[in-house]
């Protein structure tokens, strides 16, 4: 009788488990997290000031962005915020009535906020431009500087140092939730051997941009089969690709093994599924030169299947992987 209790307990409890994990539930989060970035400098060489700023990204095809923050007069120690523009090292901040100032903020959250908001703006109460560092025809580097104003007078910004300079970052996380449990987040782009390339892309000239989605999971013997489908995009065709990362995870959600298949270039290569239909090694897929849609003199040059998400290669294909 004991015997059957405990086989009958040890049934719950497996069934249990497989059920929990049979409830998991895995999505790609992506997300820019910013950190202020802190300067100090002078105002007419002898008013110290600290300032804290938060820089939202450049977009690829957009020249200004917008900054947000604070600067006090260390004498002080009171916060003056700010809002205003920058491009890549150049910034003009401003301080608004705090009514004015509220309003430009909401608009900033909303999206709604436009550029000329700022470069025509006339009521503000104090203005500092900053300027970049640039090489002179004599090859001497100037120093960054600028200006403080309060539309009666002018004065200059010397001594402008970063004490801790943040660009905006991109993260990707695989967001993995389970019934009562706290999600646990993995973080993608140092998974699949990205992060170095896509982590931070402000100052990219080819602006490359990343896409990622969740393809397929599956569970093994030894954890989780995780596909992952991925794009590149760039200004020019030829910086284009995707195609898959295949991600082996063990029960505690570490990544055990990684592989990375490129099965499309821009204007050289596609893929898709084989109709002929799939048999027991998954559904397969062909990998062909040209563009799949509308192929240039097709020829077939790979082919791989996909099942319980995992890539098997049946034919390797030139410059497969990331």
């Amino acid at each position: 009788m004991k015997q059957q209790l405990w086989t009958l307990i040890l049934f719950f409890i497996l069934t249990t488990l497989a059920r929990a994990d049979d409830s998991i539930v895995m999505q790609v989060d992506s997300f820019q997290s910013v950190k202020q970035s802190i300067a100090t400098a002078r105002i007419a060489d002898k008013y110290p000031i600290t300032m804290g700023l938060i820089f939202d990204e450049i977009r690829c095809y957009d020249n200004v962005g917008f900054v947000t923050g604070w600067y006090i007069y260390d004498k002080h120690q009171q916060k003056i915020p700010l809002i205003g523009l920058y491009h890549h090292g150049f910034f003009d901040l401003f301080q608004f009535p705090p009514k004015r100032h509220a309003a430009l903020m909401q608009a900033l959250r909303d999206k709604t906020l436009q550029t000329e908001d700022l470069e025509t703006a006339q009521e503000y109460l104090e203005r500092l431009e900053v300027t970049h560092p640039w090489t002179a025809p004599d090859g001497r580097v100037t120093d960054r500087s600028g200006s403080w104003s309060n539309g009666d007078k002018t004065l200059a910004i010397t001594q402008f140092e970063w004490k801790a300079q943040f660009a905006p970052e991109n993260n990707f996380e695989l967001v993995i939730e389970k019934a009562n449990r706290n999600p646990h987040r993995l973080d993608l782009l140092e998974a699949i051997g990205q992060a170095g390339e896509y982590r931070i892309t402000n100052g990219n000239l080819a602006c490359a941009f990343l896409k990622l989605s969740l393809t397929q999971i599956a569970p093994t013997k030894a954890g989780w089969n995780v596909l992952l489908s991925f794009s590149r995009e760039s200004r020019r065709c030829s910086g284009d690709d995707g195609g898959y990362f295949s991600l082996k995870l063990d029960h505690s959600y570490r990544i055990v093994a990684r592989n990375g298949y490129i099965t499309y270039i821009c204007d050289k290569r596609g893929a898709g599924r084989d109709e002929s239909g799939a048999d027991a090694r998954g559904q397969r897929y062909t990998v062909v030169e040209g563009q799949y849609e509308t192929p240039r003199n097709p020829r077939m040059i790979g082919s791989f299947f996909i099942k319980n998400a995992a890539i098997k290669v049946e034919t390797p294909w030139p410059d497969m992987t990331p």
